[in-house]
């Protein structure tokens, strides 16, 4: 959603967020059709080469036992709190911008922030290292940004988002266990 936020500024991108928009909602409907995918794993079972059909019934299960993950209430909570915390990084990576000296829009330091993140999780590396930082500098050199400006936000960005958790997370594992006591 935040990446189409930034689409939707360049007029020639606003079918593409359409587009993207609907197949997401027929998406979450398909979803929320047990019978219907309860049918495509018979069919999948019986109808396709082995390997696929365990591909598709494996994805298949997935989905109906997270059922109660894409309920309505749910979804809606899980989806205005990702916003929520995406956006609160987007919005420190637009002060992070403008700091530096840069005039970027917000709806363009968000749509880079945003779209780095994706890039990042495409690549299937953890923090989406790499994959990341190169989306972000060459978006940000693309929308005028120098380079050194480029690198020192996107270190920035990633210090105080990504390495601060990892951060936390390993002071959490070698803190000792607490007992509870009763």
């Amino acid at each position: 959603m935040l990446v189409s936020i930034g689409l939707w500024v360049y007029p020639p991108a606003q079918p593409l967020v359409v587009i993207l928009a609907v197949l997401i909602v027929t998406g979450l409907i398909v979803l929320h059709q047990t019978k219907w995918l309860r049918v495509l794993k018979v069919i999948a079972q019986n109808k396709l080469p082995a390997r696929m059909a365990y591909f598709i019934t494996s994805a298949i299960e997935i989905v109906l036992h997270s059922g109660r993950c894409f309920r309505l209430p749910m979804l809606l909570y899980g989806i205005v709190l990702g916003l929520l915390a995406w956006g609160a990084e987007g919005l420190a990576f637009y002060y992070i911008m403008h700091v530096l000296g840069s005039d970027l829009s917000l709806s363009t330091a968000l749509f880079i922030y945003a779209f780095s993140i994706l890039v990042g999780a495409l690549s299937f590396l953890p923090g989406g290292l790499g994959g990341f930082e190169v989306t972000m500098v060459t978006l940000l050199i693309l929308n005028h940004v120098a380079q050194p400006q480029a690198v020192a936000a996107t270190v920035l960005i990633r210090l105080v988002t990504l390495w601060f958790a990892v951060a936390l997370g390993v002071i959490a594992l070698t803190m000792p266990a607490r007992k509870k006591t009763v």
